[in-house]
């Protein structure tokens, strides 16, 4: 049988993760181990607090958070803007334009942030209008292959996904 390939991560993710506690819990069984294991409390885990207090942001709180998380490279605080569906990226010639998913735009933005060194992402404009709020970025960034300085406009948009923004849309500005 044949999975889709996100299937197929998270499985092979849980199976490597259900060995790893076997070990741990072997290891503490073994004779003359004076190390045991105490299972912990059941507590929220730190992403699902993170993801969680990311989508209770405003739209412009939201579009900050991506800034920040643009400057510093920061893939995972950028993914929680993410929602279930695709989202459209084209951020001109820096990277392949296209619809990327959670895992699919880890791939995008790794890449993207490997060959360019970001100077400046700075919010240029905010516009709050109904259900499509969106922000329009300054973004100057060093080519790592050529050493070439570009500077791009890019749009990032919102939309509502399950009561929560979430991004819809990154593309350069002179794109549509």
């Amino acid at each position: 049988m044949i999975l889709p390939f996100g299937a197929t991560v998270r499985l092979a993710l849980l199976s490597s993760l259900l060995i790893l506690t076997g070990a741990l819990a072997a290891s503490a069984q073994a004779p003359g181990s004076a190390r045991t294991v105490t299972p912990a409390a059941p507590t929220r885990g730190r992403s699902d607090a993170a993801e969680s207090s990311t989508r209770e942001l405003s739209p412009r709180a939201l579009l900050e958070q991506i800034a920040t998380a643009w400057r510093t490279e920061d893939l995972s605080l950028l993914l929680r803007a993410f929602g279930d569906r695709r989202v459209a990226i084209d951020v001109g010639g820096a990277a392949r334009a296209g619809e990327y998913g959670p895992a699919q735009g880890y791939f995008f933005f790794k890449r993207l942030f490997d060959r360019t060194q970001t100077r400046k992402f700075d919010l240029n404009r905010y516009r709050a209008s109904g259900d499509a709020p969106h922000a329009v970025f300054d973004w100057r960034y060093v080519d790592e292959r050529t050493g070439g300085v570009h500077r791009s406009r890019l749009v990032i948009s919102l939309r509502r996904e399950a009561g929560t923004w979430v991004v819809d849309e990154i593309r350069a500005a002179s794109r549509r």
